[in-house]
């Protein structure tokens, strides 16, 4: 009978010491599981604003050309003109960046709102292009046609801000 006394505690130790160990290491994987999810998201956070911003700045690029087209076309009187022949080179180099800056979006956009609001400003774009190589081009159809795309763009802008500031109040 002693020898069981002298058991109890023991066991108590032993049963004790497992059972803390065991929710140690249970905080401990609910801790590190948190951190991981959380990291995921900041990374995932950082790509998508990295593609935004990659595919702002291939737009905005492209767009420059087009002022500057217009600008030999008479239209924009605050470009540096240059001719079709010597623009279509930059325009075709800045549309391929623009293109492949458009498919990463794509890739890792959280919502179709974002890939919505790119697609639309990319159509007025389009729009300024077409409009460059109009007959009837003036500066007030190029004015006018320049602040729909800068709308168009102000509103992928806003998406973007958005979704990013969604996902940064996530981890408050």
């Amino acid at each position: 009978m002693g020898d069981i006394t002298s058991l109890t505690p023991l066991l108590g130790v032993i049963v004790g010491g497992g059972v803390s160990a065991g929710a140690g290491a249970w905080t401990s994987w609910l801790s590190d599981r948190r951190q991981s999810r959380r990291e995921d998201a900041v990374f995932w956070r950082r790509e998508r604003l990295d593609a935004y911003v990659e595919f702002s700045a291939a737009a905005k690029s492209y767009v420059a050309v087009l002022y500057r087209l217009a600008g030999h076309r008479g239209a924009d009187p605050a470009a540096r003109p240059i001719t079709k022949e010597l623009a279509q080179p930059l325009l075709d180099a800045a549309f391929h960046r623009r293109d492949e800056a458009y498919e990463r979006l794509r890739y890792v956009s959280k919502s179709d709102e974002i890939e919505e609001k790119a697609h639309l400003w990319v159509r007025a774009i389009r729009g300024l292009h077409d409009l460059v190589d109009a007959d009837d081009l003036t500066a007030a159809t190029w004015a006018a046609a320049v602040e729909a795309t800068n709308l168009d763009r102000d509103v992928f802008l806003m998406a973007v801000r958005n979704e990013i500031n969604s996902q940064e109040t996530q981890f408050r």
